[in-house]
Formats: structure tokens, sequence, C-alpha cells
């Protein structure tokens, strides 16, 4: 993304600025979910959000292993359009899509 692009999501009007919820460890994250086997996470409505959720906490550790603070972020507007991952590159005035769920 340009930098102009990354301006324009910060300060879009549209822009939705609840924060995500994201669990470290997907262990707890099944438990309260009760989910016991793996063909309970198969058919569970929230698997695309677990997915996401292990997506975002892998980049982190990523990051975090490199030595760098993990520069993440999302993007969310009110008409319901979403990119789930953002990582700002450091350095860089660029970003990188990394995961986006319709």
């Amino acid at each position: 993304m340009s930098p102009s692009i990354l301006r324009t999501l910060r300060h879009d009007r549209c822009t939705v600025k609840t924060p995500k919820l994201y669990f470290a460890e997907p262990g707890l994250l099944a438990w309260l979910l009760q989910i016991e086997t793996p063909e309970q996470v198969s058919r569970d409505p929230f698997l695309g959000g677990i997915f996401e959720d292990m997506v975002v906490i892998e980049a982190m550790k990523a990051a975090c292993n490199r030595g760098t603070p993990p520069q993440l972020s999302f993007y969310r507007d009110k008409s319901g359009l979403q990119i789930d991952l953002i990582r700002i590159v450091p350095y860089t005035e660029t970003a990188r899509l990394l995961f986006d769920q319709p």
C-alpha cells in the first residue's frame, strides 16, 4: 500500500475504531468455545475467527523473533469492508496486506 492510501485509511470518517481481541494461546480459545475435538473445529461458526487469530499471533511472534516491535493493524469501515491484518514495514512508508477476509 502506498503512504497516501494508509493516510486515507487512518483518517477516513467511516472507519470503525473498535479494537480487536486476539488470544495468544489457541488452547484457551478452544476451551472458551467448548471445542474438544478436531471435528468440532471444522463445524464451528467461529472457524474463520480462530484461523485469523492464529495468523495474527504468528505474525506477532515472527516480528518479536526478529527483534522488531510488531507493527500490526487492521482496518474496518462502517459498511463492513475489512482488512484483517496490515503489517507496517519498519523503515519504510509502506504496508503489506497479509490477510483479507471479505
